[in-house]
């Protein structure tokens, strides 16, 4: 925070210079398909404001309650979701450029392996060191298939009222048909927002 500088995850590359990227920019957050923003590249000039209200943050966020599981306890206290739900909340003046998924190159984690994105400024080798089981149920389950997992909720709530709650089945099945559509972030984004309450 206190000199600035360019940070990015061991596995990211730069697949060209980063020059034009930072460019006129004071800081720079990547967006992510899956998971909003994400702390796998960051940018920032000396002592900018954002990334100093992240630091103040740090504490409140590394006991919380919803630490579930090893995955959880990672990006909600420290990574990716962290840092978004600091920025949903950030109410300071300086400005947080936020850079799309093609043009830092990130693929969704329902797909790790696609192509290199022509012209990205970075590429991704095999990561996720840090990755377990629960990792892997997350990523595979909750952001690849959203919908398939409201669908499974409003059944198992079914089961547990013992009668079918079909207009909640009815419209998460809707949606599941065009889920297409609809961003994935979208179904995330309340949770990042409510970390921060």
């Amino acid at each position: 925070h206190r000199y600035g500088g360019i940070y990015a995850d061991l596995d990211i590359v730069a697949s060209k210079s980063i020059d034009q990227l930072i460019a006129g920019h004071e800081a720079l957050l990547p967006l992510t398909p899956n998971i909003g923003i994400t702390n796998a590249v960051m940018a920032s000039t000396p002592g900018h404001e954002f990334f100093g209200f992240v630091i103040g943050e740090l504490e409140r966020y590394s006991q919380a309650w919803y630490h579930a599981s090893r995955h959880i306890t990672i990006v909600s206290s420290t990574g990716p979701t962290f840092l978004w739900s600091a920025f949903l909340h950030y109410k300071g003046n300086a400005s947080v450029a936020l850079v799309p998924p093609a043009v830092w190159g990130k693929c969704t984690v329902c797909h790790p392996l696609c192509a290199e994105m022509a012209g990205a400024f970075f590429r991704h080798l095999s990561g996720g060191s840090w990755h377990t089981a629960d990792s892997k149920a997350i990523n595979n389950g909750i952001l690849c298939h959203p919908i398939l997992l409201l669908i499974i909720a409003v059944l198992i709530l079914s089961a547990v009222r013992r009668r079918v709650l079909w207009v909640p089945l009815a419209t998460v099945l809707a949606a599941y048909v065009f889920q297409e559509r609809f961003d994935v972030d979208m179904w995330c984004a309340p949770f990042a927002w409510l970390m921060g309450i």
